[in-house]
């Protein structure tokens, strides 16, 4: 007996149930994913702050320096350069405790520049140096004096790593409007509307010419001196939180 053919309309049927399914399942499906992408760069984020508590225990409560000059480049925490640009995740400040592995946030995308493409900031000027303290010997491309862990006011409520990126914004001389890799974060009081913490976990980055403003819905994945990991919108980013010593507060 001959089978009978789908007929247009029950074909049409069909694709409109698979249509409606697609509509239904791709959001859960994309947001599933973002999860497990926030998970395992919390994870990381996580280590990270665990390893520096390890670092400063083998020396004299001290946190890692953040950079300093070498005769091919820079040291830096994440790696040592080679003199045109690359840093060998091997030679790094942290590296025999990561043993030479770059700890990765999966979400992160940015050009070559200033990092190691893990898409994490170290605070460098409050914590990897004394840059932030008037007088110091301290200045680009040297750093000093990194902060001791008893020294720090609340560890609980200080920033050691932030989910980063550098915008090259159109406003800015040369600037080319792309994304590049950084590897350090700093206050907000020094952000002039370009923050180097990437909030880029649950939301989206808007770069706004006009206002000369780069703002975001989303999160930074945060790592506190504690070893705690916390999510934080950008409007909850304040200058205290990045301070080795905290202002007195009534």
């Amino acid at each position: 007996m001959r089978r009978r053919a789908f007929t247009l309309v029950e074909l049409l049927t069909v694709m409109a149930i698979l249509a409606i399914l697609y509509a239904i399942f791709m959001p859960i499906a994309r947001a599933a994913r973002a999860a497990a992408y926030q998970y395992n760069a919390s994870n990381a984020i996580k280590q990270l702050g665990t390893i520096t508590q390890i670092y400063a225990a083998d020396n004299d409560d001290t946190a890692p320096l953040a950079f300093y000059p070498t005769p091919t480049g820079m040291q830096t925490w994440f790696g040592m350069e080679d003199g045109v640009g690359f840093f060998n995740p091997q030679l790094g400040i942290l590296s025999p405790y990561t043993m030479g592995r770059v700890l990765r946030d999966p979400t992160h995308q940015a050009k070559d520049w200033l990092g190691d493409h893990s898409g994490f900031g170290y605070n460098w000027a409050q914590i990897g140096s004394d840059s932030h303290i008037w007088g110091t010997q301290s200045w680009y491309p040297w750093c000093a004096n990194a902060a001791r862990y008893s020294e720090l006011s609340d560890p609980s409520e200080t920033i050691f790593y932030a989910t980063s990126a550098y915008v090259n914004v159109a406003w800015q001389q040369g600037g080319d409007g792309q994304t590049y890799d950084y590897g350090f974060i700093f206050e907000p009081y020094y952000w002039n509307g370009n923050p180097p913490v990437d909030f880029r976990h649950q939301g989206k980055k808007k770069v706004e010419a006009t206002l000369r403003k780069v703002e975001s819905d989303g999160v930074a994945l945060v790592s506190m001196g504690d070893g705690r990991v916390k999510a934080m919108k950008q409007g909850q980013m304040t200058d205290a939180l990045f301070m080795r010593y905290k202002p007195n507060t009534p």
